[in-house]
């Protein structure tokens, strides 16, 4: 009865061996009721590792453990009671999802699934393995080792392929990583198209090759003509029945010209249920084209002919073969060399440079002739239009150009000034041609012109006259060279005393738009103003005269000349009053002083101004 007010009842099984009195303290707190969680955890280890690392469903529970885990209730009582129906499994961190939810506890919570090392030692030393919920692997193989379909070789994890859903289900896997992307038509194909079903049951997905051949060894179109070599080099993933990667370059054959508009099957026939592509005769032209000339030129038709088609000639064309001046009676020299045969034995031509005549009958024959009568213009436009049609023998290509090329001319300096009328000399002779003769040499520009209605310099300059009609003459022309010579415009050696004003002094050393100012015309143009200007000084001085007004209608010339304004020679004689005596010493400034006029300048006064002795003396007695 005593015993019974110490302790309300027996232990469990599994704690019978703290029984008695002395050992109340190893779960109990003297003076305190209930159990102390820190006392559980001393013993369970497993749970208090988990429950520091937050994991697991105990790492959830804020109760007491004594809440939920009874004891004194004798030994066969099981402290471990909760309703595992009701039991929110994802407070574990492992949620049961797709074929997991409709499982019994005990099909994952077996001792064999066990594998955490801790919950095995504390449970084995225990005797109780079997009645714990700690432990198990959240791997898919601890579970499922039994029932793996892919044998023991294959190491991979099973959830990066399956789903909770079904084993039978692979969703989302991606076949890249395998380091075989499936595209095209590989993309479709279920699974076991390539990985088969062995004997045993399970499914190959090691040890599969990546190449054609491992599957379509047995399906190859091409039996053994490409043997050896990998698909991949023609074909792809999306069809059989096509090449993208084939590059015929790299064949002996390589394909240009027409032949590359030619099927497939023109040359590569079938040959016993199969297409025939080894083997094909290649060597020469009559391998697959019929010799239209039946041997007589040779056998390698690329000497004539070019894979562009039958009637383009190549630029090879043997000449050891066809003597064209002999037969043609045109000796292809320059330029000519160098131009393919359909250039000009073509059987229309719409370059506005070239207007050929054709003989025969251009519809039917492959090099139709060409009617030569009047040497280059039988094939050439003239360029000049008939501008040297009216010289003796007409017009004569040959006289200036060469089969070389059109340009440069061989017309000449020596030739202008021999053959024309109008002479190169001074900075003509550094003028380009189309300067004066426009044209820009290409065809279908317009042509130079050569017809002049005039050589003088009015004739090219006179849109270049800076004169107006200043030195026109009584026929309404300015005749440049009155002045000018083709030197250059310039005249530094123009005499200007023939004008009647002769440039002496300081007026040499000024420049010639000093006086002559440009002004501008009704057109825009700058003319320089040169006729009809005033000698007198005041014409240009009027504005810088001294003087204010004082030498009206007296010329500057009395006192002042070219060299400068100072008039250092003055004879005073001139005047109402001779200088003598004592005046001859005297400084001009002492009489002729500085006044302001209205306008606020200074000026020297010389007139009017008294000549009485008071007037600058005084009155002295």
């Amino acid at each position: 009865m005593s015993a019974q007010l110490i302790s309300p009842g027996k232990l469990t099984a599994a704690h019978a061996r703290y029984e008695g009195i002395s050992n109340c303290t190893n779960c109990h707190a003297l003076g305190q009721r209930g159990i102390e969680p820190a006392k559980c955890l001393t013993c369970h280890t497993p749970l208090r590792a988990r429950i520091r690392a937050d994991e697991g469903f105990h790492a959830t529970v804020d109760a007491d453990c004594a809440t939920c885990h009874k004891d004194h209730f004798g030994r066969d009582f099981d402290p471990v009671r909760f309703d595992t129906g009701a039991f929110d499994h994802r407070r574990t961190g492992f949620p049961l999802v797709g074929e997991h939810r409709s499982l019994d506890c005990q099909q994952c919570h077996q001792p064999s699934f066990i594998t955490a090392a801790d919950v095995r030692a504390f449970k084995l030393a225990a005797g109780r393995l079997d009645e714990t919920y700690l432990g198990v692997s959240d791997n898919c193989q601890t579970c499922h080792r039994r029932d793996n379909p892919h044998g023991a070789g294959f190491t991979a994890e099973c959830q990066q392929c399956h789903q909770p859903t079904g084993w039978e289900q692979v969703a989302d896997f991606d076949h890249s990583t395998t380091g075989f992307p499936l595209v095209g038509q590989h993309a479709a194909l279920v699974c076991t198209s390539c990985h088969g079903e062995g004997a045993d049951g399970t499914v190959s997905f090691t040890g599969t090759q990546p190449v054609c051949a491992t599957c379509h060894r047995t399906d190859s179109p091409h039996g053994s003509q490409f043997r050896g070599q990998d698909c991949a080099s023609c074909h792809d993933a999306r069809t059989w029945t096509q090449a993208p990667h084939f590059n015929h370059a790299l064949a002996d054959f390589p394909l240009t010209g027409r032949h590359l508009r030619v099927s497939c099957a023109s040359c590569h026939t079938q040959s016993g249920g199969r297409t025939q592509f080894e083997g094909i005769a290649h060597e020469t032209c009559q391998s697959c084209h019929e010799d239209q000339h039946e041997g007589e030129l040779g056998s390698d038709c690329q000497t004539c002919h070019t894979t562009a088609s039958w009637e383009r000639m190549s630029r090879t064309f043997a000449a050891d073969r066809f003597d064209h001046a002999a037969a043609t009676g045109f000796a292809l020299v320059g330029a000519h060399l160098d131009l393919e045969c359909a250039t000009c034995h073509a059987r229309s031509n719409d370059d506005n440079a070239i207007a050929l005549t054709l003989a025969d009958n251009p519809e039917t024959e492959s090099f139709p002739a060409i009617l030569v009568e009047d040497g280059c213009q039988s094939c050439h436009r003239d360029y000049h239009t008939d501008v040297f049609a009216d010289l003796p023998g007409g017009t004569d290509c040959e006289s200036c150009h060469a089969p070389d090329g059109w340009l440069p001319t061989s017309f000449g300096l020596d030739r202008h000034n021999e053959e024309t009328t109008f002479a190169l000399t001074g900075a003509h002779l550094a003028t380009p041609c189309f300067a004066c003769h426009g044209g820009s040499g290409d065809p279908g520009d317009a042509p130079p012109h050569f017809d002049f209605e005039s050589t003088t310099c009015e004739g090219c300059h006179a849109d270049e006259n800076p004169h107006g009609d200043q030195f026109e003459n009584e026929a309404g022309v300015t005749v440049c060279g009155g002045c000018h010579a083709p030197d250059g415009w310039d005249l530094g050696s123009f005499d200007h005393s023939t004008t009647g004003f002769a440039l002496t002094g300081r007026h040499a050393a000024l420049d010639c738009q000093t006086c002559h100012t440009p002004t501008t015309d009704v057109e825009g143009r700058t003319i320089h103003q040169f006729a009809g200007l005033e000698s007198e000084c005041t014409a240009c001085h009027a504005s810088d005269s001294p003087h204010a007004g004082q030498f009206e209608g007296a010329s500057c010339a009395t006192c002042h000349d070219a060299e400068a304004f100072t008039v250092p020679t003055f004879d005073h004689g001139q005047t109402s009053f001779p200088l003598i005596g004592a005046h001859e010493r005297v400084a001009c400034g002492s009489c002729h002083r500085t006044e302001t006029a209205p306008s606020g300048e200074p000026f020297v006064r010389f007139r009017p101004l008294g000549t009485d002795c008071a007037d600058c003396h005084g009155d002295v007695r």
